[in-house]
């Protein structure tokens, strides 16, 4: 009686050792009604098989991506020395050759920053020193070092403050580069000359809020499918007509949602119109403050 009862779990450990992970479901055998009583703990697996081969699947195009936007750089600095070996008199390569390899360099070290910044967003090495800060102080902040980047910023730009002095609780860190990257990538993918609008205000969900909202909203140059919205923060994804432009490598919105996740921050993207896009990320307000 005990071999017999024990026959399913058996059977179904047997399936198990003969799965892999790229098997899409465990089979049980052909006598599926004896197995009735472990169907809970086969779903279960089944759940947990589907999350890791979509871990692996996200791994292996992240691995492929990261190949891609560091082919480009490593190939334009191979051509350029070859040319140079071949050519030294050449004015022509000669006298730019120096700096070209420094900006190829650059390029390169700051796809690897950034690569090593969303690993470290996603690990636990992150420390997280949380402290009240006064997020109009940061936003300026942010407008004063994006400036080179962008001339016409504060034209473009349109804050609405309605916090009256009331500090947020967080990470100085994590806020300063979820608000950089959040603005660049609103800057860089909106339109020129468009207006880029910033709300500061308390979160309404409540009879006592404990939130700040901050909203990101843009126009934005190029449609953008529900699809693509949902995968926006993917790693190394872009929307393929910006892949044109080799000063971007889809990490941003990674490191912006991974950063949100270390710290507990509620973060939503969601498009207003067809040309309408709006990032929002939820703060705390500073325990000793009332709203």
């Amino acid at each position: 009686m005990i071999h017999r009862g024990l026959q399913p779990l058996q059977s179904f450990n047997q399936s198990l050792r003969n799965a892999t992970i790229t098997h899409k479901e465990i089979q049980f055998p052909a006598d599926a009604e004896s197995f009735r009583e472990i169907q809970p703990i086969k779903n279960e697996l089944q759940k947990f098989i589907n999350l890791n081969q979509q871990h692996l699947k996200n791994e292996k195009r992240i691995t492929a991506d990261i190949a891609h936007e560091l082919k480009t750089p490593i190939a334009e600095l191979i051509s350029l020395s070859e040319v140079y070996i071949r050519y030294p008199e050449d004015e022509r390569i000669g006298g730019t050759y120096k700096r070209d390899v420094l900006n190829i360099s650059l390029k390169m070290k700051g796809i690897v920053a950034n690569l090593l910044l969303l690993q470290q967003s996603h690990s636990d090495s992150i420390k997280l020193n949380q402290e009240p800060l006064c997020l109009k102080t940061m936003l300026e902040q942010v407008f004063e070092e994006l400036r080179f980047k962008y001339q016409d910023l504060y034209q473009r730009i349109q804050f609405n403050n309605h916090l009256d002095k009331i500090m947020c609780f967080a990470d100085k860190f994590s806020l300063h580069t979820i608000l950089m990257n959040l603005l660049d990538n609103a800057l860089f993918y909106s339109p020129q000359h468009s207006d880029i609008k910033i709300n500061l205000m308390v979160a309404k969900n409540s009879e006592h809020p404990s939130h700040i909202l901050i909203t990101i909203e843009n126009l934005i140059a190029e449609h953008i499918s529900e699809e693509d919205l949902q995968q926006l923060t993917l790693p190394l994804f872009q929307v393929e007509k910006s892949r044109t432009d080799q000063s971007r490598h889809g990490l941003g919105l990674a490191i912006v949602s991974n950063i949100a996740h270390k710290n507990n921050f509620d973060f939503k993207v969601q498009l207003l119109a067809t040309n309408s896009i709006a990032f929002e990320i939820k703060v705390p307000i500073a325990s000793d403050q009332s709203v």
